[in-house]
């Protein structure tokens, strides 16, 4: 079970655990701060399937926090599609990107929830 420090941190013996949950927190952070950057921008590649992609990979990465913090016995799946989802929103905005610097450093984000989901093990 999770208790916490004095500074708030999540207290795990195992790394890769707290890494996990930190960085789809993150992830769930940055979708929602690109689904309304997105919104707003003047690219015309830019579409509804590409917002709801980024809801989608948001919501599912929560949930994959939710999941991993009840030690639910579910932990596994969930990063799975987890990381899943984040590879296909990278894909959907490698094609929007065109250079953008918010893009390409969400797509970092991207990466690194997907990476860590993808070698989770519980």
């Amino acid at each position: 079970m999770y208790t916490f420090n004095q500074e708030n941190k999540f207290i795990n013996e195992d790394f890769m655990y707290e890494d996990t949950i930190e960085n789809c927190l993150e992830t769930y952070k940055r979708c929602k701060e690109m689904m309304n950057y997105e919104i707003n921008l003047e690219n015309p590649k830019v579409s509804g399937q590409e917002i709801n992609q980024i809801i989608e990979c948001g919501e599912i990465c929560c949930a994959t926090v939710a999941c991993l913090i009840s030690r639910s016995n579910f932990a596994n799946e969930l990063t799975a599609l987890c990381s899943k989802v984040c590879d296909q929103c990278i894909d959907n905005q490698l094609k929007i990107a065109n250079g953008d610097d918010r893009i390409l450093e969400f797509i970092q984000t991207l990466q690194i929830c997907s990476n860590l989901c993808k070698n989770f093990d519980f």
